[in-house]
């Protein structure tokens, strides 16, 4: 959502916790879809913070009202976006 900006690299040293969520940019506004849904590079930003080694992870639990995430009870969906988290931070090592 922030082309050309490197928002970690700059606060990096005054993060305390992050809000995780992907989107599609600025062209379709910030959707706040779970990890892994959008075009963000999930992969380089986790290999950035876990170098960062943040203390916690917050993560957007927003449930599209459309789509498979829809149709999915919210246990089922909460725990399905924290499996997600859960493998990106296991794959950045």
């Amino acid at each position: 959502y922030t082309p050309g900006q490197d928002p970690l690299g700059r606060f990096s040293d005054r993060m305390v916790t992050m809000h995780l969520h992907d989107n599609f940019g600025a062209e379709q506004g910030d959707l706040h879809l779970p990890i892994g849904e959008g075009n963000i590079d999930f992969d380089a930003l986790f290999k950035r913070l876990k170098a960062l080694d943040p203390p916690c992870y917050n993560l957007e639990s927003y449930r599209p009202k459309n789509g498979a995430y829809a149709k999915m009870d919210l246990e089922t969906f909460l725990s399905a976006c924290f499996q997600t988290l859960c493998r990106y931070v296991l794959e950045a090592q």
